[in-house]
């Protein structure tokens, strides 16, 4: 059996997924999968660590987001070890669904829509800026691109991304 970094996080009682490090919580206390904890954000920007797992960020950095992020190289979402992300597309309930949430970013609240498609976007460094509306982690060029798509209402691969297919605004 594989150890994964997951495996000592806390698990949500309703589900039985672990919980993300940089998770925030509802009003009752209550974890919850698409509020992120502005602080644990912050820690993450701040000290190179997973969003996913809260450990120390290795050589590689994952980042996932929709086609205007994969396309500008801006995530709302902390940096997360390749694994980590690659386990976040499979179990996350927000991303599984592919449905509507409200989200609490460093920014404070906001609306946050399910893409119809996700990219996994593997890269060496970034740059956090708080204040920025539009996204608050800068991904440096992409390393490599790959898709994912809803095929009857589940998350699927869809291949590796050429950057120049996903935007001009990576190089």
């Amino acid at each position: 059996m594989t150890v994964k970094r997951t495996d000592s996080l806390p698990c949500d009682d309703r589900t039985g997924l672990p919980i993300p490090w940089s998770a925030g919580a509802l009003a009752n206390g209550r974890p919850a999968f698409s509020v992120l904890d502005p602080e644990k954000v912050l820690a993450a920007a701040t000290k190179g660590l997973c969003g996913v797992c809260g450990q120390k960020l290795e050589y590689w950095i994952a980042f996932l987001g929709g086609p205007m992020s994969a396309r500008s190289g801006q995530f709302v979402d902390p940096p997360m070890h390749v694994e980590c992300a690659a386990q976040s597309l499979e179990l996350c309930p927000h991303i599984a669904a592919g449905s509507d949430v409200k989200a609490v970013s460093s920014n404070g609240p906001r609306a946050k829509r399910t893409p119809t498609d996700w990219f996994l976007y593997v890269c060496r460094a970034f740059v956090f800026n708080e204040g920025d509306p539009g996204g608050a982690f800068h991904a440096k060029p992409a390393k490599r691109i790959e898709r994912y798509t809803y095929v009857n209402g589940v998350l699927r691969p869809a291949g590796k991304v050429e950057q120049s297919a996903v935007g001009a605004g990576m190089n």
